[in-house]
């Protein structure tokens, strides 16, 4: 299990460094605006609310 919650962890930080990087660089932050968006609405965890 131990492992796995690892793994994740990872994947987490990978892609919030992805995003900061993403955010300090605007031109590169409206087409993934656009792909987040289309991301959140077809993940069933995130458009529950």
């Amino acid at each position: 299990m131990k492992e796995i919650i690892g793994e994740e962890e990872i994947k987490t930080t990978f892609q919030m460094k992805k995003l900061n990087f993403l955010i300090s660089n605007p031109k590169l932050l409206n087409p993934m605006k656009q792909e987040l968006t289309k991301l959140m609405v077809n993940d069933p965890r995130l458009s529950k609310s």
